[in-house]
């Protein structure tokens, strides 16, 4: 199960909900290109991707593909969780990629990036908790 946040705008503030996501997936693989900018990006995986499962392997395949990510950012359980390294140097834990969830990354070159998978067969449903 994934979890993520919902942040609602409501009358004199904004509102937090979490929520409970349960991916159904595909057979077949499909391709999506991410266009990265450099500085902060933000996206997420409609799928499970085939060259990466940890935010250090997303880093490593950016890499391999020509472009430089050095912080993989996401929400996870009430607080921020990230992944920041700089050529060999990690900085902090690395974590799972899960579909469905979304990430910043901190990229410092531009770089049309292509993510193979297994999509999600349907949107996921939410529930939510106020």
């Amino acid at each position: 199960m994934i979890k993520t946040l919902i942040l609602f705008f409501v009358a004199g503030g904004f509102s937090l909900l979490t929520a409970s996501v349960l991916p159904i997936y595909s057979q077949s693989s499909t391709t999506l290109t991410y266009p990265l900018l450099e500085g902060w990006n933000l996206v997420h995986f409609p799928l499970t991707p085939d060259r990466f499962a940890t935010a250090g392997e997303l880093v490593k395949a950016i890499a391999q593909d020509g472009g430089y990510v050095t912080t993989v950012a996401t929400w996870h359980n009430g607080a921020w969780q990230e992944y920041v390294q700089r050529g060999s140097d990690v900085y902090s834990p690395d974590f799972p990629i899960e579909p469905g969830k979304a990430y910043f990354l901190r990229s410092h070159r531009e770089l049309n990036w292509q993510v193979t998978g297994i999509p999600l067969l349907k949107s996921p449903t939410l529930k939510l908790n106020p």
